[in-house]
């Protein structure tokens, strides 16, 4: 089994390994490319609440960021990972040049390989290796502006405090010189000690300079003393100056931290005011509002209104909550203010239609009943009815139709993959996620007599 999934977002922290340091950094990934997930984020907030026993949307619940955390170990040349969401942890790898691989520390069963360059790492994951039942993940992660940017006022504040150190160095050579000075001059009193002591034994002989040799002494202690003094309150004032210079520098930096945290926080609460939305363009929009009515993110009036819908908007009614059928989860066509695809709950006595099978069999009744497999949605190109279908963006499409067929249904497929959503009446809804370019698609339709009826054509992307 073989799955591939793009890369949407890269994020959170890191520092260099090789060109670049990771060692006890974080790399969040998340899926785009599965044919269940959308945009946006999921497992909290508006669809954390949403619960539905339906493939099209349970799939939305397990949708969550994943959290790698590398460490890197220079000395060893070895890098490890941990890999959040398959719960692993890759031990020691080698690290050739930039490159990597490696075994999971529990069954074994598992392996990761990849490479670093510069702020990026790509890596391929495998779970199973080498079995009939392996599956391949690849992943992409790349370091985020903001954690460029700490990592540059990490470096500054290294560089600060090398200069804290020099001049605490300077400092202590500064207390080590008059550590010096106070020593010549107990070297000195014990000279003069020692003289005194001279010039009592010899008292008898030296008593007219007794009085000179004193005055001589007391002069030597007095210069001595007022060098000291000089030299004390000179150094004592290169220190008040350094320590004064580094609490500017100190005071500095703690405004600029402020200042980037400020923006920081910003930023985020800007993101997060925004509500979330998809591409509607995919969607038929089957129902519309039948009076004002407030959108919400949750489905209560007391949850927070992302904006009230005027009387007739179009909307896609997705669902009707399983455990609370007062309320819908739907996604809106364009809006007075200029906005489309805005998801939330509704009150479901707001649609004047809940949408449904009802209105696919309804188109599939003007088409032609003699053709045992016709598509109603999304439409033919003109004059290529049965072969070509265009739309305007690569991306999660929803394909509908019904199947003529009078001896019954045993199954339906879509590129080879069963499909589940099909009616009694032969009604179907497929979904499929539509690269750029042309993309071959075959429906094929086994029925009761386990005959085989296919309908093979192309959908274009703009």
């Amino acid at each position: 089994m073989f799955r591939i999934i793009p890369i949407l977002f890269i994020l959170f922290f890191s520092s260099n390994i090789m060109a670049i340091d990771f060692s006890g950094s974080y790399f969040g990934v998340k899926c785009k490319g599965n044919p269940k997930c959308v945009d946006g984020d999921f497992g909290t907030g508006l669809l954390g609440n949403f619960k539905l026993n339906i493939k099209l949307f349970s799939a939305f619940k397990s949708d969550r960021r994943t959290l790698l955390y590398v460490d890197h170990n220079s000395e060893k040349k070895t890098v490890s990972i941990f890999f959040s969401d398959h719960d692993l942890n890759f031990v020691d790898m080698a690290l050739n040049g930039d490159q990597f691989d490696g075994n999971d520390d529990k069954s074994g069963s598992s392996t990761i390989s990849g490479s670093f360059l510069d702020d990026v790492v790509t890596l391929t994951y495998k779970k199973f290796a080498g079995a009939t039942n392996e599956i391949v993940f690849h992943y992409k992660a790349k370091l985020t502006d903001s954690e460029q940017s700490r990592r540059t006022n990490i470096e500054l504040l290294a560089d600060k405090e090398t200069d804290i150190n020099n001049l605490e160095n300077t400092v202590i050579d500064k207390n080590n010189k008059i550590d010096n000075l106070e020593n010549d001059v107990a070297k000195k009193k014990k000279e003069i000690k020692k003289l005194k002591s001279d010039l009592n034994k010899k008292e008898n002989e030296l008593a007219d300079t007794i009085v000179e040799k004193d005055s001589e002494i007391d002069t030597l202690v007095n210069n001595h003393n007022t060098e000291i003094a000089s030299l004390k309150n000179k150094k004592n004032d290169e220190i008040a100056s350094l320590n004064e210079s580094h609490e500017d520098e100190i005071n500095e930096l703690q405004k600029q931290k402020k200042k980037t945290e400020d923006n920081l926080t910003g930023q985020l609460e800007d993101f997060l005011s925004k509500p979330l939305s998809i591409n509607p363009k995919f969607l038929t929009m089957r129902s519309k509002t039948n009076d004002e009515c407030n959108l919400y993110t949750s489905p209560t009036d007391q949850a927070k209104i992302i904006t009230p819908l005027q009387a007739g908007t179009e909307v896609e009614n997705l669902a009707v909550l399983i455990d609370n059928n007062d309320w819908s989860l739907v996604a809106t066509g364009e809006i007075s203010d200029g906005q489309e695809g805005l998801l939330g709950y509704l009150l479901t006595d707001c649609l004047n239609d809940l949408g449904g099978e009802e209105v696919v069999e309804q188109i599939a009744s003007s088409d032609d009943d003699n053709e045992k497999i016709s598509i109603i949605f999304p439409k033919w190109d003109n004059g290529k009815k049965g072969s070509r279908i265009t739309i305007d963006a690569p991306g999660f499409i929803s394909i509908k139709g019904k199947v003529n067929i009078d001896s019954g249904i045993t199954e339906v497929q879509l590129n080879g993959e069963p499909i589940d959503n099909v009616s009694s009446s032969g009604s179907f809804e497929a979904f499929f996620i539509a690269r750029s370019g042309e993309n071959e698609m075959t429906l094929k339709v086994v029925d009761k007599n386990n005959d085989i009826h296919e309908l093979s054509f192309i959908i274009v992307t703009n």
